[in-house]
């Protein structure tokens, strides 16, 4: 289990750094952009522990999103819960919200798999249940690489595992790594909105 954050790191690493996109794997982004809206939910665990989780245990959480494709790459939009527990007298247990906006690069698999590597910058809200002396909220820059093996079950319907290595920029930044599982689905994007993102 030790080795377990390192993994998570190097895949989302190698996924968002090292694979760069093709003229041909644009190309057909291109022609589709915003035609399709994707809704995820996944299922969130903390995998890591450094410093940090000498004051805080993590609990599990959950994480939901909104993806289009663009034109170039895909872009999505999100939001991942997450509570933490306070160790020890006068800790504060807190609340962590990271509201974000991602883009990044899908590469089309076998057998009905894709693969989504990319990058996710928004903002980190803790809320504390208590804070003498100190603001109950405080928000800081948030930055994640992401790397999710996505698996069609049904046409419109997916399975998908994601790996994902978080930095929130406090005056010494906090390191995160996370597992996550949970299902998708795709739909046709309303003409509404379609316009509206256009």
């Amino acid at each position: 289990m030790k080795k377990l954050p390192s993994i998570c790191t190097t895949l989302a690493l190698i996924g968002t750094v090292a694979f760069m996109p093709t003229a041909g794997s644009l190309y057909g982004q291109n022609q589709h952009a915003f035609d399709s809206l994707e809704i995820g939910l996944q299922y969130v665990t903390n995998t890591n522990r450094n410093v940090f989780h000498e004051f805080w245990e993590p609990g599990n959480g959950v994480a939901g999103w909104l993806g289009v494709p663009f034109y170039y790459g895909d872009v999505r939009a999100g939001i991942q819960l997450l509570p933490y527990a306070g160790k020890g007298k006068g800790i504060s247990d807190f609340q962590s919200s990271f509201i974000y906006l991602g883009w990044g690069i899908r590469w089309a698999l076998p057998y009905r798999f894709d693969w989504f590597n990319g990058l996710s910058v928004g903002s980190t809200i803790m809320t504390f249940d208590s804070a003498e002396g100190y603001s109950r909220n405080e928000s800081e820059l948030g930055v994640t690489l992401t790397s999710s093996l996505r698996y069609f079950v049904k046409p419109r319907w997916a399975f998908r595992l994601s790996s994902d290595y978080h930095t929130i920029f406090t005056n010494k930044p906090i390191k995160l790594t996370f597992i996550s599982v949970g299902l998708s689905y795709t739909l046709a994007t309303p003409g509404w909105m379609k316009t509206f993102l256009k």
